[in-house]
């Protein structure tokens, strides 16, 4: 009914991702930001509903959520909290794991060497038979630290380490109750370094930050026959981080400890499916917690003095009701409408109905559009006197910020002509946002410090188009736009860091000899800043490059680059969008098992 969005795994590894935020820079509408993390459609990641395995993700940058058992990504734009709840005011990205194909035993490897110094290592063996199946995904990766000039300098990357261990397993129970089950570890640890300035005019500082996230998942459905089923859900999330600041030279010390729990349980009922009359139903609860503790420690003239206290709890709990029916009367026409009504123990209840239709006059043109209302609750986090630090500066949280609420709406064409070989799509949207929650530079802090407010109400406008052109069997050819128009209407001021204009371009070519080429290429045009008279944003464009060689059935040797040509910020990250990782070079070799031997 809705237009979604994949990226297979088979795409993630071609165009060089380790983490989320680059497997989604390559989509139109997508930018990746030092400080939001990763912008879509001129909207924060944080007003994007990010899902794994139908859960909600418990990470406060999710951008760097790692794929190391990820299938695909699935993406759906628009007003989408009828369906999935609070966040999803741009849509919903979501990603999903895939029990095994073969029987039997089978795996993936992928080990790479890059520099900046580093390496990733990815490996999955899988089981399958008789009704039942396991997979286990482990993923390493190790990179360096980017700093603009020698030590010591502040870190514009943190050097990193992350560790994660994915098992899953599902069964046939009987011909109509299926169960499955997901466990996650996931390690990252950063080392950065921040400058100060004090009395004598700079000192260096110490933040290491690591986290340890820990989630697990239990589904059961149960087939009723006629196109009905019943389905059950439970799932729990726990994350502990550590955050320090440690001035060289000195005995003072600020650090927090935080954990961060979030238990969900879900049951939806579906009926109908592949009939004219079609919907589905369900009710969920969770419950999310934040209770963290703060340490300060300095050095008086002649004493040291300490002090550790908790910072109180903050405890949400939530209840929904959902409900939403799709009609088919014909064979070109689809209507869908939905609402849901959930409730909050810390902001009140919630109301985000939504609409849409799907035509589709003929087999080469398919029209939709929709309209639909979403919110977004503040998250633990931003309501919190104190959020970790990170490369731009230290963020900072409120406890007064209210609840985002939103109206939006979106069409989107789709011709397919030439019998497949030329494909484009096009895409308009409007949202408006009232009690829009937006970062703010705070100018007497003495290091870049930033808090949460709510501005008011922000407007983003845009449109995208993608058209993807098979030129030949071994060649195809990809090119996007997007328009943005993200303005904060109650100051009359753009929002920083959503560039007007962005175009992205790529090609996959097969070469001679079992050669394959792949070439990304991404640019941005900056507008004008109104806060700085003759100012503007950068204007910018990033080259990915990636040439493989095939070695036997399901193995290849490869080589690339990302940043060919190692563009970097030089401005405020709130509005430079440049990678601040700069240029990397990867070689890397990855194979199938069983394959077939080589040639």
């Amino acid at each position: 009914m809705l237009r979604t969005e994949v990226i297979r795994r088979e795409q993630i590894v071609i165009e060089g991702g380790t983490h989320l935020g680059e497997a989604l820079e390559h989509v139109p509408g997508f930018y990746r930001s030092a400080a939001a993390g990763l912008l879509m459609d001129g909207l924060e990641l944080r007003r994007v509903l990010v899902l794994e395995d139908g859960e909600r993700v418990l990470l406060h940058h999710p951008s760097q959520l790692a794929l190391a058992d990820t299938d695909r990504i699935e993406i759906v734009r628009g007003p989408l909290s009828a369906l999935s709840g609070s966040g999803a005011v741009a849509g919903v990205v979501h990603l999903l794991g895939a029990p095994p194909t073969v029987d039997g035993w089978s795996g993936l490897a992928r080990l790479e060497a890059r520099h900046r110094w580093g390496g990733y290592l990815t490996r999955t063996i899988n089981l399958r038979g008789a009704g039942m199946w396991a997979t286990f995904d482990a993923s390493l990766l190790s990179s360096d630290s980017v700093r603009p000039g020698d030590e010591p300098s502040p870190s514009t990357v943190p050097s990193t380490k992350r560790q994660t261990f994915v098992f899953r397993a599902g069964a046939q129970l009987t011909p109509s109750l299926y169960a499955d089950a997901r466990f996650r570890y996931a390690r990252v640890t950063d080392d950065v370094i921040e400058v100060d300035l004090d009395s004598e005019g700079r000192r260096v500082v110490d933040a290491p930050v690591e986290s340890h996230r820990i989630s697990a998942r239990f589904r059961a459905v149960l087939e009723l026959g006629r196109g009905a089923e019943l389905g059950l859900s439970a799932g729990t999330q726990w994350l502990l981080s550590t955050n320090a600041r440690d001035p060289r030279g000195t005995l003072e010390r600020e650090a927090e400890s935080a954990l961060h729990t979030l238990h969900s349980v879900e049951a939806t009922a579906a009926f109908g499916r592949g009939g004219a009359l079609s919907g589905a139903l369900g009710i969920r609860a969770e419950v999310e917690r934040l209770a963290s503790d703060l340490e300060l420690r300095e050095l008086a003239a002649a004493e040291s003095s300490a002090a550790r206290a908790p910072v109180d709890p903050m405890s949400v709990a939530t209840g929904a009701a959902f409900t939403e029916v799709r009609f088919r009367p014909f064979e070109w026409l689809d209507w869908l409408s939905g609402v849901r009504v959930e409730g909050s123990s810390r902001f009140g209840p919630a109301l985000a109905p939504r609409m849409a239709v799907k035509l589709t006059p003929s087999s080469w043109l398919t029209a939709r559009a929709q309209v639909g209302r979403a919110f977004r609750a503040p998250t633990p986090r931003e309501l919190g006197v104190y959020a970790s630090a990170s490369t731009t500066g230290r963020v900072l949280g409120s406890e007064r910020l209210e609840p985002e609420a939103s109206w939006s709406v979106s069409t989107d064409i789709e011709l397919l002509p030439l019998a497949g070989l030329f494909l484009v799509r096009a895409r308009g949207y409007a949202t408006w946002i009232s009690d829009a929650i937006e970062l703010a530079p705070v100018t007497r802090a003495r290091a870049p410090t930033f808090l949460y407010e709510n501005i008011g109400e922000a407007r983003v406008v845009g449109l995208d188009v993608e058209a993807t052109i098979r030129l030949r069997e071994d060649l195809r050819a990809k090119v996007g736009y997007a328009l943005v128009h993200a303005r904060d209407l109650s100051r009359d001021l753009p929002l920083p860091g959503r560039p007007p204009h962005g175009v992205w371009a790529g090609v996959d070519a097969t070469l001679a000899y079992g050669f394959t080429l792949d070439a990304r290429l991404r640019a941005v045009i900056g507008g004008r800043d109104e806060l700085m008279a003759g100012a503007s944003e950068p204007t910018f464009a990033l080259f990915d490059l990636r040439l493989a060689k095939a070695l036997w059935a399901g193995a290849e040797l490869y080589a690339g680059a990302l940043d060919l040509f190692d563009v970097q910020p030089r401005g405020d990250p709130l509005r430079d969008l440049r990678p601040a990782e700069g240029r990397t070079i990867y070689l890397g070799l990855r194979f199938a098992y069983p394959s077939e031997s080589p040639p």
